[in-house]
């Protein structure tokens, strides 16, 4: 969990951007990740991909 943390907040918080994205609240910006399964387990299992409210990798 560290490191999905890792790749979200706290890499916003660094580059200064953490009121405008890094965290799941209304009006920020988002990049979303969909995995089959825990993605503590397995983050590598993920089926979609949105940025910025668009699908921009989708795999069946």
């Amino acid at each position: 969990m560290q490191a999905i943390k890792a790749g979200a907040k706290v890499n916003t918080e660094a580059l200064g951007k953490i009121n405008d994205m890094g965290t799941i609240e209304v009006g920020k910006f988002a990049t979303k990740v969909a995995v089959k399964g825990d993605p503590i387990k397995d983050i590598n299992k993920r089926k979609v991909v949105m940025k910025g409210g668009r699908v921009v990798k989708l795999e069946n």
